[in-house]
């Protein structure tokens, strides 16, 4: 995902809004595996919680992906 974030700042196709959305996805991804980590709450709570983040993150990262596919036009 950081590699796909650096890509994407150079980008002058991409909306900085979009990658304000993309960085916060990234950041809460990052602090629910932490959390997990450290074991901070219940396995149950811990386990939905990830998997609500990866998917959204997977949503988010997919439409990146497609955006950075995109020649711009010669």
């Amino acid at each position: 995902m950081t590699d796909a974030l650096d890509r994407a700042a150079n980008s002058e196709f991409i909306d900085p809004e979009f990658m304000k959305k993309l960085a916060a996805v990234k950041d809460n991804l990052e602090a629910v595996t932490a959390a997990i980590k450290n074991k901070e709450r219940g396995a149950g709570q811990l386990k939905e919680r990830a998997t609500l983040q990866l998917s959204e993150a997977h949503t988010w990262f997919t439409y990146l992906d497609k955006i950075l596919a995109i020649k711009p036009a010669e």
